[in-house]
């Protein structure tokens, strides 16, 4: 309540909002920023609120932007915005262009997540409204609508859920709290049956060549009982890496893109999380960015880091996780006939 407070008395003295999120916004981003400029205009009617997307947004989520007669963002500059919001980015690498902007960026910071912000990134907010234990930013978008006491019409109900559906792999990681904020987005007038329809797509050519070639490449190892996977593809990184988990593996790393936008993608299996304890974006992907220059971040099943330059060379980066893994993992799982033919 206390954070809700002291954006409504912010929002009423500011004059611009600059809403932005990570590049090539997902779902959930575009759904969190749609329902959060609603919230501002409704603190504040004479406020203008713009979306920033650097380098666009994703196929499904231009789709919804289309959807919802929300023309793209385009090049827009938010130096002279009053606040600037930052959706379901954990740190400014992942900003992409806008990145040296907000170095130099004077106004109030807020954060609206539901990953671990990078200390630089926390270190900048005026606000840090942040919930770990939410399956998705839309779902913490929601938690702002509630603090504030203010109502979520039909339309806005519908975005949330839909950007919740995304990132929570269509609830099947969801908590009490997301089933019990679903629920109140359904009386609202969500329908889940419309949310899956926005959100379902035919996996394009390029994504299917990729997942197949991430599986050709990869290189099995086995970390105390866990089978851990690692491999390279120029794009699809994290649709790779989850076709990795469906075949079979525990926890994936799936690298490669551009010579200044080299990333690394992982995804475990809930098991994997659930009995070890590591928390791939805390305890994987962020201190890979403090040994290796970059920035890293994520969730427990789902992390990410980036570096502005493919330079490092990859031995070193898989050994590193490895030895994250190992010393993290501790005494190996039981050991079945299976496992012994590995």
């Amino acid at each position: 309540m206390r954070e809700a407070e002291r954006l409504k008395a912010q929002i009423r003295e500011s004059k611009r909002a600059a809403i932005t999120s990570h590049q090539n916004a997902d779902p959930d981003a575009v759904c969190a920023a749609l329902a959060l400029r609603y919230l501002l205009k409704e603190m504040n009617p004479r406020l203008r609120a713009s979306f920033i997307f650097p380098d666009g947004v994703s196929e499904v989520s231009g789709r919804i932007l289309q959807f919802y007669n929300v023309r793209p963002p385009g090049d827009e500059s938010f130096r002279d915005a009053d606040i600037l919001f930052i959706v379901d980015a954990s740190s400014t690498m992942i900003l992409g262009p806008l990145e040296r902007e907000f170095r130099e960026y004077t106004g109030k910071v807020a954060i609206i997540d539901h990953h671990p912000p990078a200390k630089n990134l926390r270190a900048a907010a005026w606000l840090p409204y942040i919930d770990e234990a939410a399956t998705s930013a839309s779902e913490v978008v929601f938690n702002l609508f509630e603090s504030a006491r203010i109502k979520i019409p039909k339309r806005i109900a519908q975005i949330i859920l839909t950007g919740m559906m995304f990132d929570s792999g269509y609830f099947s990681i969801a908590t009490a709290n997301t089933f019990r904020v679903a629920a109140a987005l359904c009386s609202s007038g969500a329908r889940v049956e419309d949310s899956r329809a926005l959100l379902q797509s035919r996996m394009s050519r390029s994504e299917k060549i990729a997942r197949l070639k991430a599986a050709q490449r990869c290189t099995v190892k086995d970390i105390n009982g866990w089978i851990f996977v690692w491999s390279q593809v120029k794009s699809h990184q994290a649709s790779a890496a989850r076709a990795l988990l469906n075949l079979g593996a525990d926890i994936a790393m799936v690298q490669g893109g551009e010579q200044e936008d080299f990333r690394i993608n992982f995804r475990a299996s809930y098991e994997f999380t659930d009995k070890t304890g590591i928390h791939l974006g805390r305890d994987v992907a962020q201190p890979l960015g403090q040994v290796f220059k970059g920035e890293g971040g994520g969730h427990d099943r789902a992390a990410g880091f980036n570096i502005k330059e493919s330079g490092q060379e990859t031995s070193k980066l898989v050994d590193h996780v490895i030895n994250i893994l190992k010393e993290k993992i501790g005494a190996p799982v039981p050991e079945t006939s299976e496992s012994r033919r590995l």
